[in-house]
């Protein structure tokens, strides 16, 4: 298996699970290349992931930002490692697959600079791990060049050019998870917080507060005014960290149910809850796909396809040659924030390389085109449908609540450290 390869440094609740009816189906790790935890009746789901039909390196670009304002993706640049995962589960079934990573800093011109040169170099077509309105040029510029660019991380399709699909939940289905998840709660009187950069979700007869430059203070203070005139839940819409500094301060004025956007998700937001002295195991509720740590404990094919996952993450920080993407340190020191989305991604355009029986980016494009994928082709979360940019089927969306309860399926971090895992609700319950 090849290490990433960087261009140049310009480029640079489990108790809830429980009661809902679901067990545990991970393994001990003994010998995680021939797992038996699958459920009765079923063959486990491989951690290898065959590839046929395809010579020579397929190179995937990884496109990712380590710096750049609140909102321009570099808080997903740890989620991101699911793609060394992939590469891994990809080689391990035969496949030379080689990442070839930049880092944009969440800067336009270098997102530019960073497709040409992953074009340059080859690759099948483009995961752009990151987020914000920097990329919308080199969203262009890949469309002119023919290299297909899938987004984990982008629900809002608006704008996007031909070749580039979404394989985050769409803004529709954020939508209806977020007005799901407010009569979940008993609320019939929200206010909505919303952040530069964020898309402001659909709430009928919600009062929006804007979260100004000055920081959360005047936010949250307009909230405590809400809630005083009838307010009786709070949801927010903003970067990851943003949302769990305003969470911190509308904890502080009451106890109300919480509802959070996809952002949410990422690990920054409980940095940030937990740094400004927020409650990781309040009312939380958020949207999104059930892909994560918890689908593990489910007993049955989502279950045993997130355990394959987890089985393979948990090898590569084991490894102690496998790097991180960029090549700075141990991969270790990320598997607690890889997730399943970046993951997917890459293990798509593998899967139309070998479909288009090419490694061309044009050819690649033209297979994803209309191609459908799930568990079978190896991914690890839900099913993707690539007929229109929104690749993820807005029924793989779900309300999800959230828990510190550790599923136990990563790594233990080297130093203690408050995780929020996620689970979905049931759409009866």
């Amino acid at each position: 298996m090849t290490r990433p390869r960087r261009l140049g440094p310009g480029l640079t609740g489990l108790a809830l699970v429980c009661a809902l009816g679901l067990t545990a189906c991970t393994d001990d790790g003994a010998d995680e290349q021939d797992r038996d935890d699958a459920a009765p009746g079923r063959a486990p789901a491989p951690v290898a992931l065959e590839v046929a039909g395809l010579d020579g390196p397929v190179r995937v670009g990884v496109l990712v930002s380590t710096g750049g304002a609140s909102g321009e993706g570099s808080d997903l640049a740890s989620p991101a490692h699911g793609a060394v995962v992939a590469e891994r589960r990809l080689g391990a079934g035969g496949a030379d697959v080689e990442l070839v990573v930049a880092d944009d800093r969440g800067d336009a011109d270098a997102a530019r600079r960073a497709v040409a040169d992953l074009a340059e170099a080859g690759v099948v077509g483009v995961v752009a791990a990151t987020s914000g309105a920097h990329l919308a040029p080199a969203l262009a510029d890949a469309a002119e060049l023919d290299v297909p660019v899938l987004l984990p991380y982008v629900e809002d399709v608006a704008g996007l050019p031909a070749g580039a699909w979404s394989t985050a939940p769409s803004a529709g289905a954020v939508d209806a998870g977020v007005d799901a998840a407010l009569r979940s709660a008993g609320s019939t009187s929200p206010v909505v917080v919303v952040g530069a950069g964020a898309r402001t979700p659909t709430v009928a007869g919600a009062r929006t507060v804007a979260l100004g430059p000055a920081g959360t203070g005047a936010a949250v203070d307009a909230v405590e005014e809400a809630v005083a005139a009838g307010a009786d839940a709070v949801v927010v819409a903003a970067p990851a960290a943003a949302q769990g500094e305003v969470v911190a301060g509308v904890q502080a004025v009451d106890d109300l149910p919480v509802v959070l956007t996809p952002q949410a998700l990422r690990p920054a937001f409980t940095t940030a809850l937990t740094g400004a002295g927020g409650a990781a195991n309040g009312d939380l509720r958020t949207v999104g796909p059930d892909a994560a740590d918890t689908t593990t404990l489910a007993a049955d094919e989502a279950g045993d396809r997130a355990a394959a996952y987890f089985a393979a993450l948990r090898q590569a920080a084991d490894d102690p040659g496998q790097q991180d993407l960029l090549g700075t340190g141990p991969f270790a020191a990320r598997a607690g924030d890889a997730d399943l989305a970046s993951h997917d991604a890459v293990v798509a355009l593998v899967r139309a390389a070998e479909e288009a029986g090419s490694t061309a980016a044009g050819d690649v494009a033209a297979a994803l085109d209309g191609l459908a994928l799930d568990g079978a082709s190896g991914l690890a979360g839900p099913s993707l449908v690539f007929d229109d940019a929104e690749a993820l089927p807005d029924d793989e969306v779900h309300v999800l609540v959230g828990t510190t309860q550790d599923p136990g399926v990563r790594p233990a971090p080297a130093e203690p450290v408050v995780r929020l895992a996620w689970f979905a609700v049931p759409r009866d319950g």
